[in-house]
């Protein structure tokens, strides 16, 4: 969604405090990187303040549940094949599975592609490097609170070889050192996996941006709505259709088609929230 002719950026979290972490590998993070210094906690939860425009949302968002799903088809522009930077606003339902793709690119648990999901409601970002089962993956510390917009970004730096997580701004996670993606080839996903109709995200999506570079390194405040003209952008989806069976990309390179399995009729919904994003 987005305002007219306005950008709008997310405050600043309260500061905290929160413990390390080791990798998916079981190995060490890198303990030279800042893990979460800057985010508020409460009860091991990140909290922030969802904020709210006066009246409802300029344009639409898109709800998922169930098996919904926007699907782009494959496209070479999907796999950069080295930096990478995965985000969206999300406002998350609570779940009863331990996992639910935010945005998937990967056959998963094989070899290649990336995925930026919540497991146990705590972001994570998995890059698949070649291997099947193999490659790294960002976990953060704490949990999303439900029912609140949260910006949430996955970036894979290949001048560190690791992977790093955010929610709202700060980062939460860093993954031990590791090779890049490796391309995947199939399509993309918003809200399920690209290769199977399981761990499906519950909850509110909207802008999703893919950016061939590694965006965020420091602490940063998000964009509100999340910029398209920048330099590396792949693609930057705002769901402002708010009707009809397709959700483009700004450059109108990567066409999404709403979808659901096995009742294609269970497609994600537009939806006007009446709360925004933080403004």
């Amino acid at each position: 969604m987005r305002g007219p002719g306005r950008l709008f950026v997310l405050a600043s979290a309260l500061f905290a405090s929160c413990s390390p972490f080791t990798s998916g590998e079981g190995e060490a993070a890198d303990a030279s990187a800042p893990v979460d210094a800057d985010a508020a906690l409460v009860d091991g939860s990140v909290e922030v303040d969802g904020g709210s425009e006066a009246g409802p949302c300029s344009d639409g968002a898109l709800s998922f549940a169930n098996t919904s799903f926007v699907e782009v088809p494959p496209n070479a522009m999907l796999d950069p094949g080295g930096a990478l930077t995965v985000e969206a606003w999300v406002l998350p339902n609570p779940t009863t599975g331990n996992e639910s793709h935010i945005i998937g690119h990967s056959a998963h648990v094989a070899a290649d592609g990336y995925v930026l999901m919540l497991v146990d409601n705590r972001l994570e970002l998995r890059i698949y490097s070649g291997t099947a089962g193999g490659g790294i993956k960002a976990t953060a510390t704490g949990t999303l609170e439900y029912n609140v917009w949260h910006h949430v970004a996955g970036v894979y730096d290949p001048s560190k070889s690791h992977a790093r997580v955010y929610v709202d701004g700060k980062r939460v996670g860093t993954s031990a050192v590791g090779p890049a993606a490796e391309p995947f080839g199939g399509p993309l996903r918003f809200g399920m996996p690209s290769s199977s109709y399981v761990y499906p995200y519950s909850g509110l999506i909207d802008e999703v941006r893919l950016s061939r570079a590694a965006r965020y390194d420091a602490d940063f405040v998000p964009a509100y709505p999340l910029p398209d003209a920048e330099e590396n952008t792949i693609g930057t989806w705002h769901f402002a259709e708010r009707e009809g069976t397709v959700a483009a990309s700004s450059n109108g390179a990567l066409v999404g088609t709403l979808g659901a399995f096995p009742d294609t009729a269970a497609r994600p919904i537009w939806t006007t929230p009446t709360v925004c994003p933080r403004l």
